[in-house]
């Protein structure tokens, strides 16, 4: 089986002279592809790459994840800069604010740092470049990860849901080998009837022949069996195809519930109808199954 499943998880940690990066990320159910990964604020730019690149990866699935980015600032921390004019405006203020309340003048260096705005740090220029380069290492890898834990889960959902195709295959067998002979039988009632009625008919009567006719019509079900033979068999090449099938199975899914309600209000035999609820159970499993299917 080729399945992918949409629920899965990946980590990967790179790490180079000057960066460390770890990326997280992890995958559930969703109809649509959508992604949610955070990035330090401080490397933003890089955010749309990394959608891209997961959007090369992933076709559906709610995607959450996080990347770390730790920097190794060995010799280059960066400028430490004083705002000379934030000080002297600060001072003054609080100066002429303790003169007029009366308080000693005790200003030290110490209260200059921890004023705000006053001492600020200025990080040497990021070479967006070369962090990127270590940031899709870590994040491809991580998403390789994923991607293989999505195929494992994928692997045994494909062998449940090939499971209910059979039983479902089944199922429709006993459907079509009853109706087959429901015309025979309805006419076998009809004539008790007429004779427990002491109605006098014959194999050539014609009225009685019309009715049979108009009843193998209500219940004829050959043209929603083919359907359905042929959406199984759609179904089961789906399972082995390299492609995202989840939405095309749904959409099977859907048309196979359509076809068998209509055997159902068609159905004139109790046995026809207990397969048709029995099939239903076994296709309602078959419908959520194919919900976690990529």
């Amino acid at each position: 089986m080729t399945l992918k499943s949409m629920t899965g998880f990946g980590r990967a940690v790179i790490k180079s002279a000057e960066l460390s990066v770890t990326v997280e990320l992890s995958s559930v159910n969703r109809k649509q592809l959508d992604v949610h990964i955070s990035v330090p604020k401080k490397f933003a730019a890089l955010e749309s790459r990394v959608q891209a690149t997961v959007k090369n990866y992933l076709a559906r699935g709610a995607i959450t994840g996080s990347v770390d980015i730790e920097e190794k600032r060995a010799g280059n921390s960066g400028v430490i800069c004083i705002d000379e004019a934030a000080a002297d405006a600060a001072v003054r203020a609080i100066r002429k604010t303790a003169a007029r309340l009366g308080l000693r003048d005790d200003l030290t260096a110490q209260t200059l740092i921890a004023l705000p705005d006053v001492i600020r740090r200025i990080d040497p220029k990021q070479d967006t470049q070369k962090i990127w380069l270590i940031l899709d290492r870590a994040l491809r890898k991580a998403l390789s990860n994923l991607v293989k834990m999505r195929h494992s889960e994928g692997t045994a959902l494909g062998k449940d849901i090939a499971r209910r195709l059979r039983n479902l295959s089944q199922l429709l067998e006993r459907i079509e080998k009853r109706a087959s002979g429901a015309a025979q039988r309805y006419a076998q009632v009809l004539k008790r009837r007429l004779k427990d009625m002491g109605i006098p008919f014959g194999d050539q009567n014609q009225r009685l022949a019309r009715e049979i006719v108009l009843f193998a019509e209500r219940v004829d079900i050959s043209e929603e069996i083919t359907r359905l033979q042929s959406h199984f068999a759609q179904a089961g090449k789906l399972l082995v195809s390299n492609k995202p099938v989840g939405r095309t199975l749904e959409f099977l899914g859907q048309e196979i519930y359509r076809e068998i309600n209509t055997i159902g209000s068609k159905a004139n035999d109790a046995s026809i109808s207990g397969n048709v609820i029995r099939f239903k159970t076994e296709l309602d499993a078959f419908r959520e199954q194919i919900q976690n299917v990529e």
